[in-house]
């Protein structure tokens, strides 16, 4: 269910217009542009104990969709719009923490820890890492920036 809500959002995303957000920041514009696509997602999964479940995805247009389904502040699906210069902030912070030259995944031969699985396209430049158990501090980095803007984000909740 959660997934249908998701993608009968994305479409609707599909429709909208904006060329400002609510802090007067120029945004990417034209929302119904058919090649709009995800260029940032953050997704961490479930363990045995009270490890956070969502995923938060931002297209290429700025719009940004939170699911959060266990053990996190909010719980639903949320909306909220960032700004070019806040996507200009991750793709540097991608490239200050060597990420497009990560492995693409990290294990550990361990259970009862979550997944982290990040997904950072910058134009030029596309990784995916999926992070589970051991892997470098640069990655624990960005797992935990990812967390901040989570958190420092104003979220408006999807009816």
């Amino acid at each position: 269910m959660k997934y249908l809500a998701l993608f009968v959002f994305g479409i609707a995303l599909l429709g909208c217009n904006s060329s400002k957000n609510a802090n007067g920041e120029d945004t990417f514009g034209n929302t119904s542009d058919p090649l709009n696509s995800a260029i940032i997602s953050f997704e961490q999964t479930a363990c045995y104990g009270t490890c956070p479940v969502h995923k938060l995805i931002i297209y290429s247009n700025g719009e940004a969709v939170y699911v959060a389904s266990r053990h996190t502040e909010l719980i639903g699906t949320f909306t909220s719009q960032f700004s070019k210069s806040e996507v200009q902030e991750i793709f540097s912070k991608a490239n200050e923490l060597n990420f497009y030259a990560a492995e693409n995944e990290y294990t550990a031969p361990m259970t009862d820890l979550p997944t982290s699985i990040l997904f950072v396209n910058d134009g030029a430049k596309s990784k995916s890492v999926r992070a589970y158990g051991e892997y470098p501090e640069s990655i624990t980095s960005f797992i935990n920036y990812f967390t901040q803007i989570i958190d420092s984000k104003k979220w408006v909740k999807v009816e």
